[in-house]
């Protein structure tokens, strides 16, 4: 009824403005909507409701002996899983990695490439055929010219890293790949393709030593120790997300035992739904 509307939209900011009270749910009219439309003609007079509802209960602290403050130095238990030191170790790695130096071969040295190695090649493409023959010409997006290649594992589509191992400069190599499944190009993705790629020059990636000269390589002023200790904080973050929920019953049950509430019976429903 238009009856509710109104309240719905007046009742709970004229709680908070005029009373400085914060409604629980929504106001409650006491006498029915439809007794209160009889004995109401729009446009003349005034038109008073009474309602009825929940509001946030004020908190009463526990005296605790030798504390002002009760809920100050409060702390709860929970349990969370160790310290991930592999995803450190992988973290301080791909940061090493950030910092690699290329050094090229030598000139007239025949070396393979091997992972962990860098090269500069051309790459053609084209769409596999069923019986992993070469189909039609891929878009010239899908190929390139001077395309820098890091063998490092789950860098690039699958295959093309383990077709390049192996490889010298000057060779042309054919390499069986598949689009990732969650390429942009949708025509692409999941699709198995082959690619000829001539290997124009190589050079070896040269990872830096974990020094304080390192450190400051990253970040002026910082040490090897504190690049570690940062980054373990930046880890240990992301783990602890997953135990946030745990953590905060931890708190409420520490709290619940320095303070007295009157819990409203909205707040409880509300929080069984």
């Amino acid at each position: 009824m238009a009856i509710n509307e109104l309240c719905s939209e007046l009742i709970g900011p004229a709680l908070k403005e005029e009373f400085d009270l914060e409604p629980i749910g929504q106001p409650a009219l006491v006498t029915p909507a439809d007794v209160l439309a009889e004995g109401m003609t729009p446009g003349e007079g005034e038109f008073e409701v009474v309602v009825q509802c929940d509001v946030w209960p004020d908190i009463r602290w526990k005296e605790m002996e030798g504390k002002e403050k009760p809920y100050a130095g409060l702390t709860g238990k929970y349990r969370r899983k160790p310290f991930d030191q592999a995803r450190f170790d992988a973290a301080l790695r791909d940061l090493a990695e950030r910092y690699a130096r290329l050094e090229p071969y030598d000139d007239g040295e025949v070396r393979p490439l091997a992972m962990g190695d860098a090269c500069v090649v051309n790459m053609t493409g084209y769409l596999a055929n069923p019986d992993g023959s070469k189909g039609e010409p891929l878009p010239d997006a899908a190929s390139g010219d001077n395309v820098e290649v890091i063998l490092g594992t789950g860098r690039y589509m699958e295959g093309l890293v383990e077709g390049l191992v192996g490889g010298t400069v000057g060779q042309v190599k054919t390499v069986s790949v598949r689009f990732p499944d969650a390429l942009r190009n949708k025509e692409l993705a999941g699709k198995q393709a082959v690619f000829d790629v001539e290997i124009l020059s190589a050079s070896r990636r040269i990872l830096p030593e974990l020094t304080d000269e390192f450190a400051d390589q990253v970040r002026p002023g910082l040490t090897v120790e504190t690049l570690k200790e940062e980054l373990r904080k930046a880890v240990d973050s992301q783990d602890a997300q997953e135990y946030v929920p745990a953590r905060n019953e931890a708190l409420g049950k520490a709290l619940a035992e320095v303070m007295e509430v009157e819990v409203p019976e909205t707040l409880v429903t509300n929080q069984a739904r």
